[in-house]
């Protein structure tokens, strides 16, 4: 009996510690390491969401997110654009640009995902 409940214990510490030792659900990764990824990988899901204000003289963003995948891992390229636009010109840069590699394991990012997919 003692022996049975010794073994539960040790189970269920050592199922603990590699709960707590779980990585987030997105890592980041530097986007010179990611490029080639993207380019040499297969585009599974991309997402565009932008949205004019009333006023058109103040700049607003588009986001678009790109789920991907290569050599058996899954990444999210995320680039932000800022657009102005004037009476004679439209101009965009680039705001903010961010590429993640994706955990599956990780409820959080299966939810978002999903979310991606919904709109």
């Amino acid at each position: 009996m003692k022996k049975l409940l010794l073994i539960l214990i040790c189970l269920f510490v050592s199922f603990e510690v590699k709960s707590v030792e779980m990585k987030d659900a997105f890592t980041r990764i530097e986007m010179s390491e990611c490029l080639p990824y993207f380019e040499k990988g297969r585009i599974m899901h991309k997402y565009l969401r932008s949205k004019k204000r009333n006023d058109p003289s103040l700049p607003y963003f588009k986001k678009n997110r790109t789920l991907f995948s290569y050599k058996g891992k899954s990444y999210i390229l995320t680039v932000i654009t800022e657009i102005i636009t004037t009476d004679k010109i439209e101009s965009e840069s680039i705001a903010d640009s961010k590429c993640e590699l994706v955990d599956f394991d990780n409820r959080e990012a299966f939810d978002l995902i999903e979310q991606m997919y919904k709109n």
